[in-house]
């Protein structure tokens, strides 16, 4: 039951139209497509568990792709083709208060 509830906080966070969950619209962070598009609630779902499944299978070398990556992303990102980008909001509220 704990997972699925997660699975769902997922789909519906990551796969909406804010495309972040609460702790990455607290951060100015947002998920992304590699050709920019917002993720759907599917694609989100299979990230979460692509995650969990690689945490699960090959941690802690699993974190060593990021130290590799270009862009510093981790093996499920690079699968499914997503980066976790800056929020256009969150930086021109910054912008706005300087």
């Amino acid at each position: 039951m704990p997972a699925a509830v997660a699975l769902l906080y997922v789909a519906f966070t990551l796969g909406g139209p804010l495309a972040s969950t609460f702790g990455m619209r607290a951060m100015g962070l947002e998920m992304r497509l590699w050709y920019g598009a917002k993720p759907y609630p599917l694609l989100a779902s299979v990230h979460a568990l692509l995650f969990w499944f690689s945490v699960s299978l090959l941690t802690p070398l699993v974190l060593l792709v990021s130290l590799f990556s270009d862009r510093k992303r981790l093996l499920h990102d690079m699968i499914l083709g997503v980066v976790v980008i800056n929020s256009a909001y969150h930086q021109q509220y910054f912008y706005e208060q300087e």
